[in-house]
């Protein structure tokens, strides 16, 4: 799995490791304009996790996924963890800056009580593939351990 390519398509069909959790969407619209690549929910039917898979490396590609995903759970009453796979592109775009890029912004939006999310987690796609090859189920504190916090 390793060398596989996570387009939309392969995302969207990847045997995810969800656990107990329950899959929303799969790039489906939750609501008018919002169709997130991934998004679970437990068992109560409340939404848990929002996954957007990135393949570009363009930040306001990665400040839209939180925008649209903290609009979605004020509007929904909801709250929820966003979590951001990302193709890293050699050094010109790690993690490591996606996540210091986003927690200015996040923090930012927190502070003035417009961020509607638990948390924005980011990973790279080859961790998220490791994750799912060591069976570890999203949102678990092995999964937690392989992603950087945005807030």
């Amino acid at each position: 799995m390793q060398n596989l390519e996570l387009t939309d398509s392969v995302f969207k069909n990847l045997n995810h490791c969800i656990g107990e959790l329950i899959i929303a969407s799969n790039g489906k619209k939750l609501i008018d304009g919002y169709s997130p690549d991934l998004s679970l929910k437990n068992k109560e039917g409340e939404l848990i996790y929002i996954l957007e898979n990135e393949r570009k490396s363009d930040r306001k590609a990665f400040l839209g996924d939180v925008v649209k995903a903290s609009h979605y759970c004020d509007i929904t009453k909801n709250t929820a963890t966003l979590i951001i796979i990302m193709k890293e592109t050699s050094n010109q775009t790690t993690t490591v800056q996606i996540s210091k890029h986003l927690k200015t912004y996040s923090q930012w939006m927190k502070s003035k009580g417009i961020l509607a999310l638990n948390d924005i987690i980011v990973i790279s796609d080859n961790e998220y593939k490791k994750s799912i090859e060591c069976n570890e189920i999203v949102g678990s504190e092995a999964f937690i351990k392989r992603c950087i916090s945005c807030l």
